[in-house]
């Protein structure tokens, strides 16, 4: 009937596309003048462009300080075989570990050795001293780290309940080198005393 039609390959267009003057072809959805297969966009520096940021410095990782170690006793004064003294560690610091995570080791009568060979997470101890004297109890501490720190509690005094006799003596013998001074019966104890006494008239 006189129609003509085209064929793909035979000058005409594949469907979806269509002739522009100048032979360029455009697919349909694609911008005007774009290229086809061509990659991210790049600004005039040469970077890729909103599609990619630049990576952010990443902040710097804290080194692990050693902990603090803080030692509280409460009395500082008591009797040996009574009184309860109660060693605490629960001031202890550290800049990532609580002081109920903290490891402690304890050397509560002072004598250069620790009660007991493992840390253990006890906050507090207690302990009656059974002999009289003066103690310096000792606290070590550990991080979940591994680093230690120590320190030396303040002295703290262990009383005789059942001490001996004490009073002042004064020397009232005119003729003694030492009349009229005072002396103290404990300066004296483990030595013979002589007492000199005087009676008075009514």
């Amino acid at each position: 009937m006189g129609g003509l039609s085209l064929l793909p390959g035979c000058g005409g267009s594949p469907s979806g596309e269509s002739s522009q003057p100048g032979g360029t072809t455009e697919r349909e959805g694609s911008e005007p003048g774009s290229r086809p297969g061509s990659g991210p966009e790049v600004t005039p520096r040469g970077e890729l462009g909103s599609a990619f940021t630049e990576p952010h410095e990443l902040p710097p990782v804290r080194e692990n300080e050693p902990p603090t170690a803080k030692l509280r006793v409460e009395p500082k004064v008591g009797w040996a075989g009574l009184t309860q003294f109660q060693f605490r560690a629960d001031h202890s610091l550290d800049d990532r570990d609580s002081p109920s995570r903290l490891e402690k080791k304890w050397d509560l009568d002072g004598d250069g050795i620790w009660d007991g060979t493992r840390f253990r997470k006890t906050s507090s101890e207690v302990m009656v001293f059974e002999k009289p004297g003066r103690y310096r109890p000792r606290l070590l501490v550990r991080d979940s780290g591994g680093l230690v720190d120590s320190v030396v509690g303040e002295e703290i005094i262990v009383k005789d309940p059942c001490a001996g006799l004490d009073f002042d003596l004064v020397d009232v013998n005119p003729n003694s080198p030492t009349y009229n001074e005072h002396v103290r019966l404990s300066d004296f104890r483990g030595r013979r005393v002589i007492l000199w006494y005087t009676t008075g008239h009514a």
